[in-house]
């Protein structure tokens, strides 16, 4: 009885093991076959975006448009479209030389590498045209498309709208220069304004070497106590609109020292001069290159000369450069390639400055190129000189 017992037992657990195997398979099958079941996810990359200090606007969608790989704007001023406001030149990590962001990089970063032109602080008289450059990498691992924007932050405006879309594509690593064309305001004082890259999400791009990530614009506006009557033409308000060269190469306007091989163009609203006293008026700082012959030059844009103009100037050694001798020049050229000369001054560092006053009379009619070059004397030790307020103005002319 004992054995039949337990052979029933054995029988009926064997079938209930059968039965479960069964419904397991049958229910993975099931699944298989629905679809109901989905593949493992791949798991992507993911970027964060730093908080910045103040939130941004997003911007509304941009229109891509062609040409945006343009020389560097010449107009005076910044004009009511924002086509004629910003520009862009890119140079691919290649082109210019330079090593391409590691894997780890973030996906959107730029690095801030220079102020092509408008040093912080640089002097502008009231309501006059500022070119601004500012140079930066994309230093993240993706690259930019042509809907990313430069948003104004906060700070004063300079006349530039909210928003203006880059208009063309930067892969990773390329360098970019980013051209605004800007005025400065019509009252004398302290000015600054900030600006910011955003993706085409609306998302701030962070900027490396830029306190908050912003790329910034800081100017002096300057009023003569003594304004002059009838000035026609600023050489100081404009010098980085002239082509500065040496011998050697293409100079930097402005640079950021008055030092260096290769020389160096600089502006100061507070100019200390060789007899130790700081004067109120704009001043071209200008330093020629090394090398027996060295100088540096500055061609001007066409200017139209009328009866009556005349270009005016003071002109010595800046202090404490007791070596300082050098040999000014003012020229012009009507084609571009030929210079002629209108007067040659020499200066030394003695204590005394040059007062230049010169009638343009021979040249009425003309339009042509004025050049300022300051040659070395054959040796460029302590050859910081300077011009002060160079400019032509005509007492006959009318506003």
């Amino acid at each position: 009885m004992l054995r039949r017992f337990l052979c029933c037992a054995i029988i009926i657990f064997t079938i209930v093991i059968f039965l479960s195997a069964c419904e397991s398979q049958t229910s993975q099958q099931a699944e298989n076959a629905g679809g109901a079941a989905s593949p493992t996810p791949k798991i992507t990359a993911t970027f964060t975006v730093r908080p910045t200090r103040a939130a941004l606007p997003t911007a509304p969608p941009m229109q891509e448009s062609e040409g945006a790989n343009k020389p560097y704007p010449t107009a005076t001023s910044s004009g009511d479209s924002t086509t004629s406001i910003l520009q862009v030149q890119v140079k691919t990590a290649a082109e210019a030389e330079v090593k391409l962001p590691g894997r780890n990089a973030p996906c959107y970063q730029a690095t801030f590498l220079k102020n092509i032109t408008v040093a912080d602080g640089a002097g502008f008289q009231p309501d006059s045209p500022i070119l601004k450059v500012w140079q930066v990498q994309n230093s993240g691992s993706c690259a930019w498309s042509s809907k990313t924007v430069l948003t104004f932050a906060h700070g004063v405006d300079f006349n530039a709208p909210p928003s203006i879309p880059l208009n063309t594509s930067v892969p990773s690593g390329a360098i970019v220069d980013i051209s605004l064309n800007l005025k400065s305001p019509l009252r004398s004082g302290t000015y600054q304004g900030f600006w910011k890259l955003q993706n085409e999400m609306g998302v701030p791009i962070e900027m490396l070497n830029s306190p908050a990530s912003e790329l910034a614009l800081k100017i002096v506006v300057f009023i003569p106590e003594s304004p002059e009557p009838g000035l026609t033409y600023d050489f100081t308000s404009n010098f980085c609109m002239a082509e500065w060269s040496t011998p050697l190469d293409l100079v930097d306007c402005p640079s950021v020292e008055l030092a260096g091989a290769n020389g160096a163009v600089m502006r100061s609203y507070t100019p200390i001069l060789e007899n130790m006293s700081k004067d109120n008026e704009p001043a071209l700082m200008v330093l020629p290159s090394e090398g027996k012959d060295g100088f540096i030059s500055g061609i001007y844009p066409e200017y139209a000369v009328k009866e009556g103009d005349r270009f005016k100037t003071v002109i010595g050694c800046l202090q404490k450069v007791p070596k300082c001798r050098v040999i000014f020049e003012l020229n012009y050229t009507e084609d571009g390639k030929t210079a002629e000369n209108l007067l040659t001054w020499e200066e030394t560092y003695d204590g005394r400055f040059k007062n230049v006053d010169l009638s343009l009379d021979s040249l009425k009619g003309k339009t042509v190129q004025f050049i300022l070059r300051v040659g070395n004397a054959g040796d460029a030790v302590d050859d910081q000189v300077f011009w002060l307020w160079p400019r032509i103005s005509n007492p006959n002319a009318t506003d």
